[in-house]
């Protein structure tokens, strides 16, 4: 983001130092312009850095990693149907309900 701002600003400084009046007005129409694209922008970065946002990311890779693994298991079991898998990892145990998760 400082990196967008620092650039913008070096844009519009080489944009006025180019021209007359016209050329001043052009460039203060397209900072205010970018201005009102980087605020529009804000509420989204935000967001981003929320821990709900950070929260649903994990959620979505727990929910990908299932299904790789689920997919995986099936590919295994259909290749060698005389082979067993000991146990599914995302099986709840009732020891695990009793464990107290933090939550960030």
């Amino acid at each position: 983001m400082d990196y967008r701002i620092t650039s913008l600003q070096q844009e519009i400084d080489t944009l006025k130092s180019g021209g007359g009046p016209e050329v001043i007005v052009t460039t203060e129409e397209r900072a205010s312009e970018l201005e009102k694209g980087l605020e529009k922008t804000k509420p989204i970065n935000n967001y981003k850095g929320s821990a709900g946002f950070k929260e649903g990311l994990k959620r979505m890779g727990r929910v990908i990693y299932e299904y790789g693994y689920r997919v995986t298991l099936a590919r295994f079991r259909s290749l060698h149907p005389d082979s067993e898998v000991k146990e599914d990892p995302f099986t709840v145990w009732p020891e695990d309900d009793s464990v107290l998760m933090e939550r960030q």
